[in-house]
């Protein structure tokens, strides 16, 4: 009995370690971002919104600090606990007391840049600390960041992101844009894009209190079932009736809401279910080109256009497109 107890004991013990190594493995490595707070815009708009879609653990101050505690302290822990140093330098980086005391301390992890630990990003030209003028010392060039100079980064950083990081970028300023103009977009999508990761972006990061409706779930099946999802969304516990009641229902409650945000993602799926007929795409058409009540994010691999009703009136439906391709679409 001992020795099957053991067994047994010793087959569990396997498994956990098994999977905490995957998950290990999943998170990859931690990354400390030493950087001016001159730079803190570009840091908070493009490099952590992509280590976020890679799912890449970072220690950066102004998510971690916290108050009452000796401000360097804090910030030598979290470079104490990162496994590479990304020093994001710049004219105003080397006249910072902070930042040339993160740099020191970078340097003394990896004094002769042989293990990988110390990763710079030169974000504006400015004169070099001999130590990076060393003919063995590489440092990414990111005055302007390409992609080039992403993939580098990627490979520095054993980052996995499959996605073209500039063109992530890219799709997402232009849907921003377009949704504070209050107007609806098609976002095409071709290819690994990390699309998904996008949305979570916009849906965490951004205003617009964005909600999203997936096509490729079970709920969405029926007709009845999509209003639900709706009203669910907007926390509303009205019972949806059969058709055709449920679009009166629902005309009257996107007509008492403000400005509502709609994301459709797997908006291809709609060509098989039958219940998106006229009726519907007419009202959807009012509640976004008349009452202003609605602006979409509609998420698909074909464009808007070639999935509507064919009818000249549905045709009007203003949608902007954005097409998001992957590393290796043309």
């Amino acid at each position: 009995m001992k020795t099957d107890y053991f067994l047994a004991l010793s087959g569990i013990l396997h498994i956990y370690f098994k999977k905490t190594g995957q998950e290990r493995q999943i998170m990859g490595k931690r990354l400390f971002i030493s950087y001016n707070h001159k730079q803190r815009d570009w840091v908070k708009n493009s490099l952590l919104p992509i280590l976020k879609a890679s799912e890449t653990e970072y220690f950066i101050d102004f998510e971690r600090m916290a108050g009452g505690k000796p401000i360097t302290s804090q910030t030598d822990n979290w470079q104490d606990r990162a496994d590479i140093q990304v020093l994001l330098l710049s004219k105003a980086y080397f006249e910072s007391d902070y930042c040339t005391h993160e740099m020191e301390r970078a340097l003394g992890y990896d004094p002769g840049f042989a293990d990988g630990k110390i990763v710079p990003l030169k974000l504006e030209e400015c004169e070099l600390p001999k130590i990076f003028a060393l003919p063995d010392v590489f440092w990414l060039d990111f005055k302007p960041p390409t992609q080039e100079g992403w993939e580098k980064f990627f490979i520095s950083c054993d980052i996995s992101f499959t996605a073209c990081a500039f063109k992530w970028l890219k799709a997402r300023n232009e849907i921003v844009r377009y949704l504070e103009r209050k107007e609806s977009v098609n976002l095409i999508v071709n290819g690994e894009t990390c699309w998904k990761q996008l949305l979570r972006h916009l849906k965490d990061d951004y205003s617009f209190n964005l909600k999203e409706i997936d096509f490729d779930t079970w709920g969405t099946t029926s007709r009845k079932g999509f209003v639900s999802k709706l009203l669910q969304s907007w926390e509303c516990s009205r019972i949806v009736p059969d058709e055709p009641d449920d679009l009166v229902l629902l005309d009257e409650i996107i007509g008492d809401l403000d400005l509502n945000y709609l994301a459709f993602s797997h908006f291809d799926r709609i060509v098989d279910k039958k219940y998106w007929d006229i009726d519907f795409f007419s009202g959807l058409r009012y509640h976004i080109m008349d009452s202003r009540k609605l602006v979409l994010l509609i998420v698909s691999r074909a464009p808007f256009a070639t999935l509507v009703p064919k009818t000249s009136y549905l045709s009007t439906i203003e949608v902007k497109t954005i097409e998001l391709k992957g590393k290796h679409e043309i």
